[in-house]
């Protein structure tokens, strides 16, 4: 496959995973939250496996993005952010008052119950975490 029908590929995937969210009824969260209750709830929930903060860039399972490296390096870090408990892993372990489950799978950690309102407070505070002196250009 060409490296364009990739991209092309990958696009109509992105396509594709908006549709299938919007007809299973999740539409994504409104992005107007409170980001000190957003740090709280990251803090107890997303820091088991996410850096979530500079102060804990040590802390979380290496595989997985810090939430600094998602808004300071990620075009679409906004729609991950607010759609987050339907993609690949958290929708097993993560229930948002309101919305089905995505899976009957049993979940490998805790279950984490939120509300789209927490959701909003989880974005407000990835917000605070961007570097307002990145211009998303490369150095010279």
């Amino acid at each position: 496959m060409t490296r364009n029908r990739k991209v092309d590929r990958a696009l109509a995937l992105k396509g594709a995973y908006a549709v299938s969210l919007m007809l299973a009824g999740i539409a994504p969260a409104g992005a107007e939250g409170n980001p000190e209750r957003g740090e709280k709830i990251a803090s107890e929930g997303c820091a088991r496996c996410h850096a979530i903060s500079e102060a804990h860039r040590f802390s979380g399972i290496g595989s997985t993005p810090s939430f600094m490296m998602m808004v300071n390096f990620m075009g679409d870090w906004e729609e991950r952010f607010q759609t987050f408990y339907a993609r690949r892993p958290h929708f097993v372990h993560i229930r948002v008052e309101g919305i089905a489950p995505l899976t009957t799978l049993p979940s490998n950690a805790a279950i984490i119950e939120l509300t789209l309102d927490d959701v909003d407070d989880l974005v407000a505070y990835a917000r605070s975490l961007q570097d307002p002196d990145d211009t998303g250009e490369p150095a010279d």
